[in-house]
């Protein structure tokens, strides 16, 4: 009851974060970030493998590399579905549509936000250990329940 009542406000605050997120990194990453989030299947089949088969030890390695062969007809048509998806996926979220429509209306070209070179390469760093350690518990939670 209670995330019904406050099903509008949660929406509006996915539009907010949407629209500050575009202002501080891009409405190009803002929109390439939407689109990866449709790969989640792609992403679990990718985690189940690397689990089950331990052919690769770089489960996020691996996931780039498929997403890299992923053909470029696949990501548009997966593009067209979200601009069409004018379903929620969950009560609390905004359709995609919306969403990608906002993003489109207030399009930010140039980051507000753009670390100088040794910054970004210890935010790369740190990424790589969260990486490392998030890795490293999913795929024994998988291997765990299998």
């Amino acid at each position: 009851m209670l995330i019904k009542s406050m099903r509008n406000e949660m929406q509006r605050v996915f539009y907010i974060a949407d629209n500050e997120a575009s202002e501080t990194a891009g409405s190009e990453a803002v929109l390439s970030l939407l689109l990866k989030s449709e790969m989640e299947g792609l992403f679990a089949q990718t985690a189940k493998q690397v689990a089950e088969y331990q052919y690769n030890k770089e489960l996020y390695e691996e996931f780039r590399k498929r997403i890299s062969t992923v053909p470029t007809q696949e990501i548009l048509r997966i593009q067209r579905i979200q601009e069409m998806n004018d379903i929620q996926s969950r009560s609390y979220h905004p359709p995609m549509k919306n969403r990608i429509e906002l993003i489109r209306e207030h399009w930010a070209m140039i980051p507000a936000y753009r670390p100088d070179t040794a910054k970004e390469r210890r935010i790369n760093e740190e990424f790589r250990q969260l990486e490392q350690r998030s890795q490293k518990i999913l795929l024994n939670d998988l291997r765990d329940a299998s």
